[in-house]
């Protein structure tokens, strides 16, 4: 299954308002208005954006690419913890994902964008994703316990240029596809 594909449908308060491409998807995300930005608590870290928590109710969340003209480059610790969550957007220029971030929550489905570094321990901890594509990013390692008891999760696409996996990053997963795919 893939969640961002070439046409999708963009939706206000859970209507369809007909479909786009990505590139205009992504052109969308740029220009959110400060009312959804407002679901977000962030830091300034010298001119970079860390989500700190998303406050919104939404299940369905695009994280914005920037917030007050910066970029956003990290979601920090348990941002999104028990949170309502199902589906996430993470824009390009997210390097960052912190640790149990994600911890408890819906959430469905991830793919996470080139630009990813890092994903920190448990998380996507025991959520009931069903797809983690991680296809075309810079990540060498995939931490302890990232995906542990994602019972669901059936499908793991990762790049080539992971040298470690850690202790139990994929314990309780009922993967049946794990695919491997070259950077660039």
């Amino acid at each position: 299954m893939n969640i961002l594909p070439s046409i999708v449908c963009a939706r206000l308060n859970g209507r369809c308002l007909g479909a786009i491409t990505k590139s205009l998807w992504l052109v969308l995300l740029l220009a959110l208005p400060a009312t959804v930005q407002a679901q977000f608590n962030y830091t300034n870290n010298n001119g970079a954006i860390t989500i700190t928590r998303y406050t919104g109710t939404n299940a369905e969340v695009m994280v914005p690419s920037t917030i007050d003209n910066l970029p956003v480059t990290s979601i920090a610790d348990a941002a999104f913890a028990s949170t309502p969550v199902t589906s996430v957007l993470i824009p390009e220029g997210v390097t960052n994902i912190g640790s149990q971030a994600f911890l408890p929550s819906p959430l469905a489905s991830v793919v996470v964008p080139d630009s990813m570094m890092s994903i920190g321990a448990q998380a996507f901890m025991e959520c009931p994703l069903t797809e983690a594509i991680l296809g075309n990013t810079a990540l060498t390692a995939i931490e302890d316990s990232v995906f542990q008891q994602c019972a669901g999760l059936t499908n793991v696409t990762l790049p080539n240029t992971v040298t470690s996996i850690g202790s139990y990053a994929f314990a309780s997963c009922a993967f049946t596809v794990i695919d491997r795919k070259s950077v660039g």
